[in-house]
């Protein structure tokens, strides 16, 4: 009936233990993760390296069982 999701800065994915997270995931009975954009970043090789991390971390997810959605910015101030 209901599905518990739980959003994730891509960013600190890379910062600490990506196992240590899937280990909480599960703990909490998670099924869907989402991986949060801090910032659109307007530099295009620091944009590509965001777009390269989400890209590797979904599959990660994605093979661990879980459904992996982006959260990003929806305007820019």
């Amino acid at each position: 009936m209901y599905k518990i999701s739980v959003p994730i800065m891509l960013n600190n994915l890379d910062r600490g233990d990506r196992n240590e997270v899937l280990k909480m995931l599960h703990s909490l009975g998670a099924e869907r993760v989402f991986l949060a954009l801090d910032a659109y970043d307007l530099v295009i090789k620091k944009r590509e390296k965001t777009f390269a991390d989400l890209k590797r971390h979904t599959a990660f997810f994605k093979s661990e069982g879980f459904e992996v959605g982006a959260w990003t910015l929806t305007f820019v101030v």
